[in-house]
């Protein structure tokens, strides 16, 4: 089984296509928006990994989840 990534923002496709080399990864694609708070919180329930860049809030209650 491969891991799961959720990754929090577009991010370049040939960037995408190395991750999806080992995991299966499901994108936020809204471009220039950041992934609602419920939408993230939503979609790391079932993933194994978070590819996040830094301007997302990652804290401890989400982390938790």
């Amino acid at each position: 089984m491969r891991p799961k990534v959720y990754i929090t923002r577009r991010i370049p496709d040939h960037i995408k296509a190395m991750i999806e080399i080992q995991c299966d990864v499901r994108m936020w694609s809204e471009e220039d928006a950041a992934v609602p708070r419920e939408v993230l919180e939503r979609e790391i329930i079932e993933a194994d990994g978070l590819f996040c860049l830094l301007t997302e809030t990652i804290d401890a209650q989400l982390m938790e989840i």
